[in-house]
């Protein structure tokens, strides 16, 4: 379906194969042949990494590489189904193993194997590793969009490229049952597969459409691939399942952020990376030579929606830290909808929308009404008995500022909670407090002084709550010295400890000064 990239030296390695065929699922429905879309493969060596280009100089145009910098958003936290071929787990850029402890946290094999071993098996499989490798591979050349997120393999195509329908249903349905098994939640589930099919509307086989609405019901967001049969239809609409309302629908761009000439499209798309992509793919690819560390470049929507699936993930982690609750599909599909690109695209006389994943996070956490510095300091005003403060930090080198001018003299007692990933430092006029407990401190303070509370992030985002609450100070009990009528006087006092008071009579009104010095005998 797709011609050589004609940048890729002759002397690399061959993949086992070039062009990966159509894998039909169910044979008995003529009208709805289910397969795993093409994909050209070529492997990537290590010296020619940079040369074919890395996933992470895709992440530079779709802003995932701003957001990781300026916010650290890793998807840890949440745990992304890939339905599809399986994972080899076993690869070093997909933690190495399978089950708790591991990336690959858990999965199924809905095969004629049918066990709890979801590997991406040869001849046919590295579809399903691709995939996963977008969305999670912890590569420092080749990130995933989410590197910290966990992954289930759910395995519904056989080691020969084919399946059915009833293998992708039990899979679908397997996710709800298990949506909150695993230490993290599942949030997600990609769908990189589709069938001959191009339409708005649904087919008269579709059969995933309960358990799609359940899923849909269960807030989880599912990304399925559009579809790469453009040039067969010449016409707007999708392949199915992308057809279906309850899940979001990917179509693929081209380097230059055009819809790239295979993707299916219709006005519901979100467009995103699927050209030349370069992610993990299982060592039997390459011949096994017992080092699961291989690489590859496909092209597709099945790489687009896995790279959507991601940035779902990092809008859900955005949204939680900014506390919004009650997080569906729907929410981030509109979300990332309005923080898209507009495109437009010369074939179908339409405009799309181009995922733009810095935006998306920026509109959730760029901005906050606190001060960042101690001179913009948001003012609280005189501060007596208890005082509240809410706030976000919302990136990495994010610090929030608060004045406040104390009513009387005496103890603040500050006590605080975070929210999300958040280690705070807090700051009293630039000078750190050190926490008691880990989430109090106290501190003296001077009435009708002036300070300035910083706070600010050792690591993590999140929500912060404060509390200040002040004590004034007691009068000494036993009687304060009384100096009579003072003008002009010196005094020396020797103290060690505690506090002594004194009583003075003002002969006008105005001002009165108390200078001290300190000496150490």
């Amino acid at each position: 379906m797709f011609g050589p990239d004609t940048s890729v030296s002759s002397s690399w390695r061959r993949a086992l194969f070039d062009e990966y065929e159509q894998r039909l699922v169910l044979s008995a429905q003529p009208l709805g042949d289910f397969f795993i879309d093409d994909a050209l493969l070529q492997e990537v060596q290590p010296q020619q990494i940079e040369a074919l280009g890395a996933l992470a100089d895709v992440h530079q145009a779709t802003g995932v590489s701003y957001v990781r910098q300026e916010y650290g958003l890793t998807g840890a936290g949440q745990t992304v189904v890939v339905i599809d071929s399986g994972i080899a787990y076993d690869h070093v850029a997909l933690g190495g193993g399978l089950g708790s402890g591991y990336r690959v946290v858990g999965g199924w094999d809905f095969t004629e194997e049918n066990d709890a071993d979801p590997y991406d098996d040869g001849p046919a499989g590295f579809h399903g590793t691709h995939v996963a490798g977008i969305i999670g591979s912890n590569s420092s050349q080749h990130p995933g969009v989410a590197p910290e997120v966990d992954l289930v393999g759910l395995r519904v195509f056989n080691d020969q490229g084919a399946g059915y329908f009833d293998w992708v249903e039990n899979a679908l349905s397997w996710v709800h049952q298990h949506r909150n098994d695993f230490a993290n939640p599942i949030t997600t589930v990609n769908l990189s597969l589709g069938t001959d099919w191009n339409s708005d509307t649904l087919p008269s086989w579709a059969t995933l459409e309960d358990e799609l609405r359940q899923l849909y019901q269960d807030g989880i967001v599912v990304t399925v691939s559009a579809g790469n049969s453009f040039t067969d239809y010449n016409a707007a609409g999708l392949s199915y399942p992308a057809a279906s309302q309850y899940v979001m629908p990917i179509a693929s761009v081209d380097d230059a952020g055009m819809m790239s000439y295979f993707s299916q499209r219709n006005a519901r798309v979100i467009a995103a990376p699927g050209e030349r992509i370069t992610s993990t793919v299982p060592d039997h690819i390459y011949g096994s030579d017992g080092n699961p560390d291989d690489w590859a470049s496909a092209s597709g929507t099945s790489m687009a929606a896995p790279y959507v699936a991601g940035a779902s993930v990092l809008v859900r982690e955005a949204m939680q830290i900014a506390g919004v609750s009650n997080i569906t599909q729907d929410t981030i599909y509109n979300h990332l909808r309005n923080t898209a690109d507009s495109f437009y695209d010369s074939v179908t006389n339409a405009n799309y929308y181009r995922l733009n994943v810095q935006r998306a996070i920026d509109a959730l956490l760029g901005t906050d009404d606190v001060g960042s510095t101690p001179e913009s300091a948001k003012a609280l005003g005189d501060v007596f008995g208890v005082k509240d403060i809410h706030g976000t930090i919302g990136r990495l080198t994010d610090a929030d500022y608060f004045r406040f001018t104390a009513s009387a003299s005496g103890n603040v007692q500050l006590g605080w909670n975070a929210t999300g990933a958040l280690n705070p430092v807090v700051t009293l006029d630039g000078v750190v407090l050190q926490a008691t407990g880990g989430n109090s401190a106290a501190f003296q303070v001077v009435a009708g002084r002036t300070y300035t509370l910083g706070i600010t992030t050792a690591d993590g985002l999140g929500g912060y709550a404060f509390q200040l609450q002040s004590t004034p100070s007691t009068p000494a009990a036993t009687p304060p010295q009384d100096l009579g009528v003072v003008d002009l006087r010196t005094i020396a006092i020797e103290q060690t400890s505690g506090e002594q008071w004194f009583a003075v009579k003002a002969t006008r009104s105005g001002s009165f000064t108390a200078q001290t010095v300190t000496t150490n005998n």
